[in-house]
């Protein structure tokens, strides 16, 4: 007891007591689907960047701890990205259709 009286005068810790509860395990994130939301981007820009939105957002809800929501936020986020390719690949080939063919067929 004189010894915990004469640490505590001194200034340090009279005792340790260390609370060893382990931590609950988190479950694996969710696939944010960051790269695909960036080259969706190139393909159709206003899709793209709801996509990277969205996996940003999918981060935020992993974050916070709401596993439900941040597994709708990477489904949507994948959804858009591919939305956004195929949006824009569809566009690409639309043009090279109209480029091509209609002149061709005025003739």
């Amino acid at each position: 007891m004189n010894s915990d009286k004469q640490r505590e005068a001194q200034g340090g810790p009279v005792s340790y007591s260390m609370n060893l509860q382990r931590a609950p395990l988190r479950e694996e994130p969710p696939n944010d689907y960051r790269i695909l939301s960036i080259v969706s981007i190139f393909f159709c820009p206003l899709l793209g960047f709801l996509a990277l939105l969205m996996s940003y957002v999918t981060n935020q809800r992993y974050e916070a701890d709401e596993m439900k929501r941040a597994q709708d936020a990477s489904k949507d986020a994948r959804f858009s990205a591919i939305l956004a390719i195929i949006f824009g690949c569809s566009i690409v080939f639309f043009c090279i259709f109209i480029f091509t063919i209609v002149p061709v067929l005025g003739d």
